[in-house]
């Protein structure tokens, strides 16, 4: 008698498809441990202590990790046409002969 094993664990198509709710439900939980942090790091009390501190950080690190925001913001295309260097040199010798001749002349 040949028995089938069902393996059972975590396919890349689960992990593609529940992203963003884990995404969302990850989020939500670093908001609530940030609530609770944020309530012993106010200021006029003087200094906050130091677990919720550490805590804190490493949320906020989290957090901006999450939301990619260490992420290099991608470079919108120049709305001016890009000159060379050569041209800007060629063009400032223009300018300076002009200016030159209106000098001596």
């Amino acid at each position: 008698m040949i028995v089938e094993l069902k393996l059972t664990g975590i396919s890349d198509e689960d992990v593609a498809r529940d992203a963003p709710y884990m995404r969302h439900l990850v989020a939500t939980r670093l908001e609530q441990i940030w609530g609770v942090c944020a309530a012993h790091l106010d200021p006029d009390q003087g200094r906050g202590d130091h677990r919720y501190v550490e805590t804190g950080v490493k949320v906020l690190r989290q957090l901006a990790q999450l939301y990619r925001l260490d992420a290099p913001i991608p470079a919108k295309p120049a709305e001016t046409p890009v000159i060379s260097a050569r041209e800007q040199v060629l063009r400032g010798l223009d300018a300076l002969e002009e200016s030159r001749r209106e000098s001596q002349g």
